[in-house]
């Protein structure tokens, strides 16, 4: 890998999402005097995948823009294309579409910027960055755009490359594809594109009529995030990438998904004997089985006893069933199973649907040792397309877990929803204790008038550090328990044996909290703890605060851990300081959830809106504003407002609102 020296420092960078646009684009768009002399393929052939190299010559390369950021699922970057091949160009700016939007030329002057891939998709930038264990292409910062990156005329965007998905190579890698005959996979169709809101993004598949299938990548803020992914076989106009090992590809907008014809997966012949056909032609009414062999791989595990003896759950690609015998069965988790249906009924059980009356000889195991990958989803996903999800195996990641041992019923949380896993008293694990969280469930989605899940065995709970009641309490994350309120109003109860570490960082000895109140942060997370009486915690101690069985819930929008006893909380170091993270109000006003109760820095702003601290202020970096609020009790609340430029230092709150709450006078510099 080639590092060399990067002449950049000292430019300003910009953070946020949506709020720092460029002015409106002129509309006599002409192209440059500028004569290009290199193709993007040629460009890209000069670099190795993995190396990050500056570009040292007079290279000037020009493309068309197929991608832009204006919904949101690309983010400070466009795509442009030309005869020969596309790249990605790595913008430190955001809203870049008002200038560089789709179906623009843009010419690139590439020398002193830099190639390289991020995760395998090549990309121009500013330089090389180290990000923990990957190396990235460094964005352009705004205040050079205007140097390497020169708008031309608006052409229209070029015609889509024509492709199925068994014909995609890397040679297409950052190209605007029209994939032929695709769809959305049948368990994922209602589902959302994304989390909307969330922090990243959500990998979805789509599947062709022969089997292949592809990852499809939304990001929660895509503002079409929150729609449902549409049923249907048909086209898909996207760019088509690569992530690590992972082919990917993204849409610009839901446009993109020209999906009219009739889906190849979700059968609609009542005559075919598959449990796509058998689940979407059910009425609701016991009917007798189409006659003929029904195939697919056994998810549940009878050895594990949390399914009847009578029963197995059986899945075929994306589809699932239950299959009801009329004796006892010997068959096993991985179990290829092929069934003659003659005689069977297509019914349910409290809507559950099952086909039943088939004798165990009418199946025949084809092979053993067989996996179905759980499909990824979230709460909210499972209780909003339970439908198409029922039978399944699914997989929920990083999640919270109330109760004390699986056979008393557990509800399962992951900030998006909770849902109850149901364990029979019989299965081997019904009297192991519950972890407080975990990194990972796996489960098969059941259902008994409402939708639950049942786990096969006691090795679907990934991570989770399983501690006997009554035990020494398990650490958990601060966020976990963020995770568990679900929204305003809303209140949730923590598991047994359950404790939370952290430095306080608000300073009661100051006044500008509540004499009752901490906040506590723990990496990246922080949260407010509400004891019973006044504390005597001062800022920069590390504490350990027991939560077991405690309350989340929320004052006025804030999250907090509301009337912790407060023998339940010891100082275990003092002195310990938290680094503020300097960041712009603009990110924390675009996710205020992520940055609530942590200790921040906003360089270069002001205060305004009252002659002195108390009440209600301003605080302003001439783009922004957020509120800032400090009590009458507060040492500093008579203090003169500052004039001029600040750095100010607080916690991110929220009442009715985000806002930012200093500690003492000494916050701001």
């Amino acid at each position: 890998m080639k590092y060399l020296s990067i002449l950049l420092i000292g430019l300003l960078v910009f953070t946020g999402c949506r709020d720092d646009e460029f002015d409106s684009p002129p509309t006599d768009f002409t192209n440059p005097d500028l004569e290009v002399n290199s193709t993007i393929a040629e460009l890209k052939a000069s670099n190795i995948l993995g190396e990050f190299d500056e570009i040292t010559d007079d290279i000037i390369i020009s493309g068309i823009v197929t991608a832009d950021d204006e919904s949101g699922n690309f983010f400070r970057e466009v795509i442009i294309q030309d005869e020969t091949g596309a790249i990605s160009i790595a913008m430190d700016a955001n809203d870049v579409y008002n200038l560089y939007p789709v179906g623009r030329r843009l010419f690139i002057k590439a020398q002193g910027l830099w190639i390289g891939d991020n995760r395998g998709s090549q990309q121009i930038g500013a330089g090389a960055e180290v990000d923990g264990n990957f190396t990235n292409v460094e964005r352009i910062p705004e205040a050079l755009l205007n140097q390497h990156v020169f708008p031309g005329a608006v052409e229209g965007q070029p015609e889509p490359i024509v492709k199925s998905l068994s014909e995609l190579t890397t040679a297409d890698y950052n190209s605007l594809i029209r994939l032929k005959e695709v769809e959305v996979a049948p368990n994922l169709v209602g589902l959302p594109y994304a989390n909307a809101g969330g922090g990243s993004g959500v990998n979805q598949t789509i599947v062709d009529c022969n089997g292949l299938s592809v990852v499809m990548r939304n990001s929660d803020f895509a503002d079409f995030a929150a729609e449902a992914m549409p049923s249907g076989n048909g086209d898909i106009v996207c760019i088509y990438s690569v992530f690590g090992s992972t082919p990917q590809l993204k849409i610009r907008s839901t446009a993109d998904m020209i999906l009219g014809n009739a889906s190849c997966n979700m059968s609609s012949d009542c005559s075919e004997v598959t449990i796509a056909a058998f689940r979407s032609c059910y009425n609701g009414t016991e009917t007798p089985a189409p006659v003929g062999d029904l195939v697919g791989t056994v998810i549940s595990d009878r050895a594990a006893n949390n399914i009847n003896s009578q029963n197995l759950v059986l899945q075929d690609g994306n589809r699932g069933i239950v299959i009801r015998f009329t004796e006892e069965h010997s068959f096993d988790l991985g179990d290829a199973l092929s069934i003659n249906t003659a005689g069977g009924l297509i019914g349910d059980f409290n809507g559950l649907l099952q086909v039943s009356e088939l004798g165990t000889g009418a199946a025949t195991v084809t092979s053993t040792g067989n996996t179905i990958t759980p499909n990824i989803v979230s709460v909210d996903n499972i209780m909003t397309n339970g439908e198409n999800l029922e039978s399944t195996l699914v997989q929920i990641n990083d999640v919270s877990l109330s109760g004390s041992t699986w056979g008393d019923g557990v509800d399962v949380s992951d900030g998006t929803g909770s849902i109850n896993v149901f364990t029979f008293f019989s299965s081997t694990f019904a009297d192991d204790a519950v972890p407080g969280t975990a990194e990972s469930l796996v489960a098969i989605v059941s259902r008994f008038n409402d939708f639950q899940l049942n786990l096969r065995n006691a090795s679907d709970i990934n991570g989770g550090g399983v501690n006997p009641p009554g035990g020494d309490p398990v650490e958990v994350s601060i966020q976990s328990v963020r995770d568990l309120w679900t929204g305003p109003g809303s209140v949730a109860t923590v598991g047994v044996d359950q404790k939370i570490t952290g430095v306080v960082i608000s300073d009661f000895a100051n006044g500008n909290i509540t004499g009752r109140n901490l906040v506590v942060q723990n990496g990246d997370a922080g949260i407010v703890v509400r004891f019973n009486d006044e504390h005597t915690f001062g800022v920069g101690d590390n504490i350990e605060v027991i939560i077991s069985g405690e309350e989340v819930s929320d004052f006025n929008g804030l999250v907090q851990l509301n009337n912790i006893p407060n023998a339940n909380a010891s100082t275990t170091t003092a002195g310990v300081s938290i680094t503020p993270l300097e960041i712009g109000i603009d990110a924390v006003l675009s996710n205020p959830s992520t940055y609530e109760s942590r200790l921040v820095k906003f360089n270069g702003v002001t205060i305004s809106g009252a002659s002195t601290f108390n009440g209600g202020t301003i605080v302003s970096d001439g783009t922004n504003d957020i509120d800032m609020f400090t009590r009458g009790d507060a040492s500093f609340s008579g203090d003169a407002l500052p004039g001029g430029s600040v750095n100010l230092t607080g916690i991110i709150g929220n009442f009715n609102g985000v806002q930012i709450n200093m500690r003492s006078g000494a916050d701001v510099e």
